[in-house]
């Protein structure tokens, strides 16, 4: 997928436009194959365009033209676009990129990065300043990958040129490759904003209707998110052999004193941010009451909508946090709400008796896996998963990926919530290629960066990374849920 620093003429490419609508509505159009109905045809025809379309145009295009054609293959047009646009979760990711735009707006992302470079315990260990700056830039990512990248390229080049090493160095091209690697892991950390959302939500549509408990999701993931940068970062150390030793007398010079400080309005926004966090992951932990109750009934969308009026009411310094016009406009991603629109109609078409898609994939899938171990089957999801990544947009590929692991789930007698957190986590180790994602786009586009990296020593990382989460990986998420009881 292009980001806007890949694309240098103005527009949507025409070429491949045409051929994203050509390939939904041809494929559609073809005669069935085994199981699969006329109907299963036209959801394979949308599927490989928004592929395609998001691969080599942007993520909007083809999200509108996947809608308009799955709702007029429904046969009530007007119903389906209302349900798909009108949703609560639609309107949800839109509060969630409302409140993340305050938290940009106020520069807290600032406070946060030159927080975690700031600790004296880094200083004369090089290796160690390497993972807080890739730790600090997964956790941003929550907010926004793309200004964690910024925001950690400056520091990193500010280093080098505190110890006078040129941009270009090898430690400097590992360290922008790191920030990718973590930012597309970190996007994901939480399940009630950015593409945790997304992957939460796409669940519950192929599921039925079942729930991921939000702090089994988070203490599944992170872990995992952490250990596959300390990962990297022995690769770096020990295989690699990137020389740090220029970094050992780095000082505190990098550190930006002033974002240290935060002002009124900063703390406000923190407080009623983490407020509305705490109270999203609060029903995971309280017993059957009427405060559970009232707070699962407002969910991500009652919350976030409470906070984005604070931020409109709450005046400090003669202004409001936000002015919602500005927020609305600038804050608000877009591409991001079409994708959320489109998961759950394309989810229910994929996994929908009438399509015929579920029962051709289990009719090859029974023999590979059938008196195997589940091992077998998560592996195989995993590597695919991994693999197409980098070719193509992450979320797509999960929603590929989650219908095929909710129809085999009984077959191969698999956790379906502990292998959703581990095909979260392969689809988004999204770095080895341009299009695998718009992180990738602009580390690539990166002057300072040698794409030499991203091929060897990235699809090296990679390995290391996919052997971690079906060995330790898959034993940690399977823990989680066994500990804390199935989900009904």
């Amino acid at each position: 997928m292009r980001t806007k620093t890949a694309v240098k003429k103005e527009g949507l490419p025409i070429i491949h436009c045409i051929i994203t609508v050509a390939l939904m509505i041809v494929i559609g159009l073809l005669p069935p194959v085994g199981p699969i109905t006329s109907y299963g045809m036209q959801v394979i025809g949308v599927l490989v365009g928004v592929v395609y379309g998001m691969s080599m145009v942007d993520v909007y295009f083809p999200s509108l033209c996947a809608i308009i054609i799955l709702a007029l293959a429904s046969g009530s047009f007007s119903t389906s676009v209302v349900s798909m646009l009108g949703s609560t979760t639609v309107w949800g990711m839109i509060m969630v990129c409302i409140v993340l735009y305050a938290m940009q707006a106020e520069r807290v992302t600032d406070f946060f990065a030159n927080w975690i470079i700031n600790r004296k315990i880094i200083r004369g260990r090089p290796w160690l300043f390497s993972f807080a700056i890739l730790v600090g830039d997964s956790l941003l990512s929550i907010i926004s990958p793309e200004a964690a990248m910024l925001l950690f390229w400056e520091i990193i080049f500010a280093v080098c040129d505190a110890v006078k090493i040129d941009r270009k160095d090898p430690w400097s091209v590992s360290m922008i490759f790191g920030t990718c690697f973590a930012s597309g892991v970190g996007i994901i950390y939480l399940p009630f904003m950015r593409n945790g959302l997304v992957v939460n939500n796409q669940f519950t549509a192929m599921s039925g209707g079942q729930i991921i408990d939000p702090l089994k999701y988070i203490l599944g993931i992170v872990p995992l998110g952490i250990c596959g940068i300390v990962i990297f970062i022995l690769l770096c150390k020990f295989v690699f052999r990137i020389n740090v030793t220029q970094l050992k007398n780095i000082d505190d010079s990098v550190v930006n004193r002033d974002a240290l400080i935060l002002n009124a309005r900063q703390k406000t926004v923190i407080g009623i941010v983490v407020a509305m966090i705490v109270l999203l992951l609060l029903p995971s932990l309280l017993p059957d009451c009427t405060i559970k109750t009232v707070l699962n009934d407002l969910s991500l969308l009652g919350m976030s909508s409470i906070v984005v009026l604070l931020f409109c009411v709450i005046r400090i310094g003669g202004k409001p946090l936000i002015r919602i016009q500005e927020a609305s406009s600038k804050g608000v991603i877009w591409p991001m709400v079409m994708m959320v629109a489109l998961i759950a109609p394309m989810g229910s078409a994929l996994t929908s008796e009438d399509a015929g898609i579920v029962t051709l994939i289990s009719d090859v899938l029974n023999p590979l896996v059938s008196g195997k171990p589940a091992w077998i089957f998560v592996a195989i999801m995993v590597v695919v998963g991994v693999v197409l990544t980098n070719f193509a947009q992450n979320l797509i590929i999960m929603s590929l990926l989650t219908p095929i692991v909710i129809a085999m789930a009984n077959t191969v007698d698999i956790d379906i919530y502990a292998i959703t957190c581990l095909l979260a986590i392969a689809t988004h180790y999204a770095v080895c290629l341009p299009s695998a994602s718009p992180s990738a786009g602009m580390m690539f586009a990166n002057p300072n960066f040698k794409a030499s990296f991203a091929y060897k020593n990235g699809v090296i990382t990679l390995l290391a990374c996919v052997v971690f989460i079906l060995t330790v990986g898959y034993l940690w998420v399977n823990l989680i849920f066994l500990l804390r009881g199935k989900e009904g």
